[in-house]
Formats: structure tokens, C-alpha cells, sequence
């Protein structure tokens, strides 16, 4: 459990929750957690910049969590195309 945490630098990576086949990691709760610039709790991994997640189930974030959005594939809008 991580609680009440004020992340003063987000770092120049992304964060990782990566457990491994047969060893997942579960149960994660994140609460309070208050990213640079930001007056209000963290909703999402993605805001606590965990970008790099694989074998994990049950993160929960409070007070409030919001679904995670799809990541993009595509980093240049401009040039992206849209494929129906």
C-alpha cells in the first residue's frame, strides 16, 4: 500500500509494474498519490506514469479511479492515419 505520496520529480522514464509469468503481481493500492503540478490525487496509472505494466491484476487507486485510456500508437497526430 503507498499512501498519501507527493512525487516531487516524475523522473525522465516511465514507471514499471512488470511481474513475470507465474508471478503476477496483485493487489496494489495507490492512494493519495500527487504527481508535479498537479493539486488533485492521481486517477489513473497513466498519470502516476506507469507506462510499461505487464503480469499485474487489482491496482486500485483512491479516492478516485478513472479507466485507463488506450495508449497511442501513433505520436505525430499530423501524420497519423485513421483505419476503419
Amino acid at each position: 500500500m503507498s499512501t498519501n505520496i507527493t512525487v516531487r520529480d516524475a523522473g525522465e522514464s516511465f514507471a514499471k509494474i512488470n511481474g513475470q509469468d507465474g508471478a503476477m503481481i496483485t493487489g496494489l493500492l495507490f492512494e493519495n498519490v500527487y504527481m508535479p503540478g498537479s493539486s488533485t490525487p492521481a486517477t489513473t496509472l497513466q498519470e502516476m506514469n506507469f507506462l510499461s505494466k505487464a503480469y499485474y491484476s487489482g491496482a486500485t487507486i483512491l479516492p478516485v479511479q478513472h479507466e485507463e485510456l488506450l495508449p497511442r500508437n501513433c505520436l505525430e497526430p499530423a501524420n497519423c492515419r485513421i483505419i476503419e
